[in-house]
């Protein structure tokens, strides 16, 4: 059973990207503020792999993707409030298929 302080984390997790919803400002600005901040290549295809199942150390072996670059990666997604994280493995708010369909 997790401890009180991972839990309150969890539940914050979770709360987070409702706030956002509730707000409408995730529906309207979040696919094109995530378009704009990953951009293409490296930092695109780590992104598709930020679904909270693979560390960060998983996401740089498959993307070549370097530490400091996805490290950075995941502070601008956190700040601009589209990913969460939990024991390192970074999870996009937003479906990365509903984003770059086809890409």
């Amino acid at each position: 059973m997790p401890d009180n302080d991972a839990l309150l984390e969890e539940i914050r997790d979770l709360l987070v990207p409702l706030s956002a919803i509730a707000k409408g400002q995730l529906a309207v600005h979040g696919p094109e503020r995530l378009k704009s901040l990953v951009g293409s290549g490296q930092r695109q295809r780590a992104a598709k792999m930020m679904d909270g199942s693979k560390t960060r150390s998983d996401i740089q072996k498959a993307t070549g993707i370097s530490a400091p670059n996805l490290s950075t990666l995941v502070k601008e997604l956190r700040e601009a409030g589209l990913v969460t994280e939990r024991d390192s493995k970074p999870r996009l708010i937003i479906a990365p298929v509903s984003v770059w369909k086809g890409a």
